[in-house]
């Protein structure tokens, strides 16, 4: 999946949905903005008919302005640009009760994204559900910022509510 042109890495931990279905992971390359997709992967992609050898990977470049659902021969992939610039320490975290994420990014700016897998919103049962997006009722913007270094991972207390990330400036961050 190329969101950055000619390609960027993932280069923290990827979140399946729950059935399996899908995968969120975030594309990073310096001096670049970091990208959140889901992919709604087809079976076999990437598949050689033996088993035994390696093939040629599915390139994605074109994304879909809608929840990903694959068809045909091919996966489906959502696009969102978060901020301006790289990540490369914060996994997404899924809180599957609400379908949100949150993600940060080198300059501590914590982003939270809605319809990650398109569960929960009314609207994900329309003809035309929505691909995720910048959760803009959260922070300011949908966006919060944390510290002026790197974020860590964020995680969600289901039983406060509250949000925990760390920051490479050695802190441990909380709030809700």
């Amino acid at each position: 999946i190329q969101g950055i042109t000619g390609g960027g890495s993932v280069l923290t931990s990827p979140s399946l949905s729950m059935d399996g279905k899908k995968v969120a992971f975030v594309e990073s390359l310096t001096g670049n903005p970091a990208h959140f997709h889901v992919l709604a992967w087809r079976s076999g992609d990437g598949k050689a008919s033996n088993l035994q050898s390696v093939t040629t990977p599915k390139v994605i470049t074109t994304f879909s302005s809608t929840a990903p659902v694959a068809t045909g021969t091919t996966g489906v992939a959502t696009d969102l640009v978060l901020g301006t610039t790289t990540d490369t320490l914060s996994s997404p975290f899924v809180d599957f009760e609400h379908d949100v994420a949150y993600v940060g990014n080198d300059t501590g700016t914590l982003y939270r994204i809605k319809d990650v897998f398109c569960t929960v919103d009314s609207a994900c049962s329309g003809g035309t559900p929505p691909a995720p997006s910048i959760d803009t009722t959260w922070g300011t913007s949908g966006a919060v910022s944390v510290c002026s270094g790197k974020l860590s991972g964020a995680v969600r207390d289901s039983v406060t509510g509250n949000i925990f990330v760390g920051c490479s400036d050695g802190k441990l961050y909380g709030f809700n």
